[in-house]
């Protein structure tokens, strides 16, 4: 519970810093216009680098909880990621080498498509998260259990060493 809140406090001073900078910067057309660019860049080097630490802790040897490849949860989180990249890698290319202009259907399908595809990944986690509920309502002796997550009941980090 205290990470949790933790996050709630980090959220809030993240929103408040979020909207100081805007109406700080919102009427500075040099400013948006040079950040833009770096903006894009560092939206897709951070969903990559998370991809890169999650798969490097699934492969360690204690990491069987971070096996994103074998979780529905895992594979929709790591591949909302990779949308992300795809949508903002284009438009990364696009202010860094083509002066801010989508050129041709290709880039142009590149840009949409990352928002289309994180949508529909989306919206299949929430049709996880509704089968998770489910599961965990029809069977409440299994407390703790979670098979999307990786997770089956009452087993501990030694079965799980095992496992793997």
């Amino acid at each position: 519970m205290r990470r949790a809140g933790a996050a709630w406090i980090i959220g809030a001073v993240l929103l408040a810093a979020y909207i100081a900078m805007g109406f700080a910067w919102s009427s500075d057309g040099a400013v948006l216009t040079g950040m833009s660019q770096w903006v894009f860049v560092a939206n897709s080097i951070s969903p990559a680098l998370f991809i890169i630490v999650y798969t490097l802790i699934g492969f360690s040897h204690s990491g069987w909880a971070g096996r994103w490849w074998k979780t529905d949860l895992g594979l929709t989180l790591v591949w909302v990621k990779a949308a992300v990249i795809a949508q903002s890698g284009v438009l990364a290319w696009t202010f860094l080498f083509h002066g801010g202009q989508l050129t041709g259907p290709l880039a142009a399908w590149l840009f949409l498509g990352g928002p289309i595809a994180a949508s529909l990944i989306i919206f299949w986690r929430t049709l996880i998260f509704i089968r998770i509920w489910h599961e965990g309502r029809s069977q409440p002796d299994q407390a703790g259990s979670c098979p999307a997550c990786g997770s089956p009941a009452g087993s501990s980090s030694a079965e799980r060493k095992e496992r793997s």
